[in-house]
């Protein structure tokens, strides 16, 4: 997944940034048309004469794949040329690339320095970025009052990156006490601009009662919000909730309806307990075969509880033909991470191995 600045995104932020020659604002026309061939007609013999803010619109082009095959190197290179020249979006875009590609081994402190460059000029972007870089020791000295200061700067602008990454701060206790009702606040305010990660932490605050009254209702009520944008883990965290919840009146169809979109998402627990859901007809109608596949796909990512639910399977020939060493093997994987009760069936069946072998 890329994670660059988005043209259609961060439109008003670049019209600020960007000083934009008027052939380089006629190319704005098209691409917020959709026409991109068009928009890169008018930026790249711009660009090539040597304008910042073309070179970084047509870096932008290869990076998105918009009127031309997507091309990280491509777009590296009219990054570098505008980064070079002083504009931020550039610099910031530039260093996520570097950081993503990994083709060079300096490639993380390259990515730091052009985040330094573009949070210097106060881009609140390249501040969370650079944020994070202190935040994780990537490409610079791990430096939590760093990463606060840097995430601070740029939530100060609003950017909902840095608010959200300044509740993990404040939560976490990282190079600060743990402060959980701070950490609810910097969630709330980028929650509130819709960033789905923020969402999905406010919710689970609301669901723990962590710097906030406990709240079931909120903590699906944010669930929803981050789960109606795609969020894997907030549709997985909202099905479970309407599971589990205690003031909430349980719903099984709904839940499992969640656990499917998580689990299309390739989301592994999701995959998991729907698995178990189809198992027992629970929520969606009764059928082995989808079972066994979907704690099939949970069992390959190393989930130990569905390694152990598919060797059942196997044992008793549910869903799958009956396999006396597929289900061994699957029992054994989720024994080797230390889950009891495969730990027991696999005592078990050497046992009955050895009694079949005359060896008891």
């Amino acid at each position: 997944m890329k994670f660059v600045l988005h043209l259609a995104r961060f439109a008003p932020v670049l019209v600020a940034c960007l000083a934009c020659s008027t052939p380089t604002r006629s190319g704005w026309t098209a691409y917020r048309a959709g026409d991109f061939p068009t928009a890169r007609s008018h930026w790249e013999p711009v660009a090539e004469a040597g304008d910042a803010d073309a070179q970084f619109l047509v870096g932008t082009l290869y990076d998105e794949g918009r009127g031309v095959a997507e091309d990280d190197v491509a777009a590296a290179h009219w990054y570098e040329l505008a980064a070079e020249q002083g504009v931020a979006p550039a610099q910031n875009n530039l260093g996520l690339l570097l950081v993503q590609s990994r083709a060079e081994t300096d490639a993380a402190a390259r990515a730091a320095a052009w985040y330094q460059r573009a949070a210097e000029a106060d881009f609140a972007p390249a501040q969370c970025n650079l944020g994070l870089a202190y935040l994780l020791g990537d490409g610079v000295a791990r430096d939590f009052d760093q990463a606060r200061q840097w995430f601070e700067q740029a939530a100060r602008q609003g950017d909902p990156k840095a608010e959200r990454f300044l509740g993990v701060v404040y939560e976490r206790g990282l190079g600060v006490a743990p402060y959980p009702e701070r950490a609810a606040i910097w969630y709330r305010r980028a929650a509130e601009r819709g960033f789905a990660p923020a969402q999905l932490q406010l919710g689970r605050l609301y669901q723990q009662g962590l710097g906030v009254d406990r709240s079931e209702a909120l903590a699906s009520h944010w669930y929803g919000r981050a789960a109606d944008q795609g969020l894997a883990d907030a549709e997985f965290a909202l099905g479970w909730l309407l599971s589990h919840a205690d003031e909430l009146v349980h719903n099984a169809a709904l839940a499992a309806a969640h656990f499917e979109r998580a689990a299309e998402s390739d989301h592994g627990p999701a995959q998991a307990q729907l698995g178990l859901l189809l198992l027992r007809g629970e929520g969606v109608a009764q059928d082995d075969t989808r079972a066994a596949q979907w704690l099939e796909r949970a069992a390959t990512k190393n989930l130990a509880q569905a390694q152990y639910n598919l060797g059942l399977l196997y044992l008793k020939g549910r869903g799958v033909a009956p396999d006396r060493s597929e289900a061994e093997r699957w029992i054994r994987a989720a024994a080797d991470q230390g889950l009891a009760v495969a730990l027991a069936k696999r005592e078990q069946l050497l046992a009955s191995a050895d009694r079949a072998a005359g060896l008891r």
